[in-house]
């Protein structure tokens, strides 16, 4: 394996923050998500934690077609975020317990909007980790990813509640075209440059010669696999082909990018093959615009 190398933008100047961001909802998928982040820390610069918990405000709990939002009803959610916030910092505890980090992760306790909180966390977090999105409309994951994504342009490591400890050794990542995937790239890179196998699925709608995929990735020690799928083959309508092609290669990680146009607070990519993927792996996806 070689050593890290830092992300850097298009322009050559370095994006790392200061910190992993772990977005944390419930006590359930916790563990893994704290896992994840802490395989990320180490693949791409041993990077300080911050497990985030944010406590939705009533006003957001009770819905939009509430008239009123009474003060025995406030009281309530209050009361439920509160047991909820507090089985996460205890199941926070408990990882802590267990990790073995130079830097102890710190715990974050905010209520308030999901998006001005991402926002603000996302000025120093160079990499945001969060669950696998649920399939409900308004799912705190989804809101949370949305606004890491398109609101801090900040890429976010989406983890299965099941997903194997461990990955960086076998990468994946959809290709389409440099300039689409030019920022996911760079935020990579450093997973790129210790893993022993990758893995690039050509979009044929974008065909892309191998040659300069090859130079792409020719600095590192990687096996360099590219699978060009049937002729008219698009990744953007074909989600379970590319979860196919993925556990095939016996890929541990997919990396890619998000092409739709998010439209705050609709849902995430909703309908796209993005997010079938998102829904359906069984992998952590390092995710980016």
């Amino acid at each position: 394996m070689s050593a890290v190398t830092k992300p850097l933008d298009p322009a050559g100047r370095s994006i790392m923050g200061s910190m992993i961001c772990a977005l944390l909802n419930d006590r359930t998928s916790s563990r893994t998500i704290l896992g994840a982040a802490d395989q990320l820390a180490d693949l791409v610069g041993h990077l300080q934690i911050s497990a985030l918990a944010i406590r939705a405000e009533p006003s957001d709990v009770i819905g939009s077609t509430e008239d009123m939002l009474s003060e025995d009803d406030e009281q309530k959610i209050r009361a439920e975020e509160d047991r909820r916030v507090r089985s996460l910092h205890w199941a926070f505890k408990t990882w802590l317990a267990n990790a073995d980090r130079a830097d102890p992760p710190c715990w974050i306790d905010r209520e308030g909007n999901i998006k001005a909180l991402i926002k603000g966390y996302g000025r120093t977090a160079a990499y945001f980790v969060a669950g696998q999105p649920g399939r409900t409309i308004n799912c705190a994951e989804k809101k949370q990813i949305c606004a890491a994504l398109f609101q801090c342009g900040k890429p976010v490591l989406v983890t299965p509640p099941r997903a194997q400890a461990g990955f960086g050794r076998s990468v994946a990542m959809i290709w389409r075209g440099y300039r689409n995937a030019r920022d996911i790239i760079s935020a990579a890179m450093p997973i790129f440059s210790q893993a022993d196998e990758i893995h690039v699925l050509v979009d044929s709608i974008r065909p892309t010669p191998d040659i300069l995929i090859a130079e792409l990735f020719a600095t590192h020690y990687a096996r360099l696999h590219i699978h060009r799928p049937r002729a008219g083959f698009s990744l953007r309508n074909a989600g379970a082909t590319v979860l196919d092609i993925v556990r095939k290669a016996d890929a541990d990680l997919l990396v890619m990018n998000a092409c739709a146009k998010p439209t705050w607070p609709m849902p995430f990519l909703y309908g796209s093959a993005t997010e079938f993927i998102l829904k359906n792996s069984t992998i952590p996806i390092l995710l980016g615009r």
